[in-house]
């Protein structure tokens, strides 16, 4: 029985060469040679051979290098889709609360600032009138509360005098509209006969008579929201 040409594959992965050993040329490989072959695997400069019928031999260390990578590699899958995940929910909790966030705080035609929406007026009436306006709209006149309030509405108000929400009755104080007293701090009033209404001019508050034909600025809570 005529033994079977085997043909032997030797395989640098370094440098793509492959040594082709078979029946007629050099011969079957010889235990010298596998071993010489054996001796050559390394980390960076594997060498193996395999036969026509499927016989192969590779270093152990491949294998482990190869079962850590695939491993490390099944590690990172799991904690990138954990990650899409954990991302998808807390988006569908946030969703809920986008209609909540990104409504408009007050009316159509009212200006939000520092939780408060106000409204300059584009017709001009008596203080009355303007207060009667602003409480239709469930505000009132706006109040000057501080410097920064102050010269917020100087900043935004157009040219023309603005009502405010500050008079006073005959013989009585400076009040606000809520019925607190007028303290001064912030400015000071005149406290001739006839001028018993404030406003806003282009720089600073004045009071004249509450007849005069001006504009106003109304001012509610920001979480009255649309009312």
């Amino acid at each position: 029985m005529v033994e079977e040409s085997k043909k032997y594959c030797f395989v640098n992965p370094n440098d793509g060469g492959i040594a082709v050993v078979n029946g007629t040329g050099k011969g079957p490989l010889d235990r010298r040679s596998l071993e010489y072959f054996s001796k050559r695997s390394a980390w960076t400069n594997h060498w193996y051979y395999k036969s026509e019928r499927g016989e192969s031999a590779i270093p152990a260390t491949c294998l482990l290098y190869t079962a850590i990578l695939t491993l490390i590699l099944i590690i990172i899958i799991i904690i990138l889709i954990s990650t899409i995940l954990l991302a998808g929910r807390r988006n569908e909790k946030g969703t809920d609360l986008l209609p909540a966030v990104l409504a408009d705080p007050c009316p159509k035609g009212w200006l939000a600032h520092q939780r408060k929406c106000y409204y300059f007026s584009v017709n001009e009436g008596n203080w009355i009138s303007g207060s009667s306006h602003c409480s239709s709209h469930n505000a009132s006149l706006a109040m000057v509360d501080s410097q920064e309030e102050l010269d917020f509405f100087l900043r935004y108000k157009s040219p023309p005098d603005h009502w405010i929400g500050l008079q006073k009755d005959s013989g009585q104080p400076w009040r606000w509209i809520n019925c607190s007293i007028f303290t001064g701090q912030l400015f000071t009033l005149p406290t001739e006969k006839g001028r018993r209404c404030a406003y806003l001019n282009h720089k600073d508050v004045a009071s004249s008579s509450c007849t005069r034909e001006e504009l106003w600025i109304c001012s509610k809570d920001i979480f009255e929201g649309n009312a």
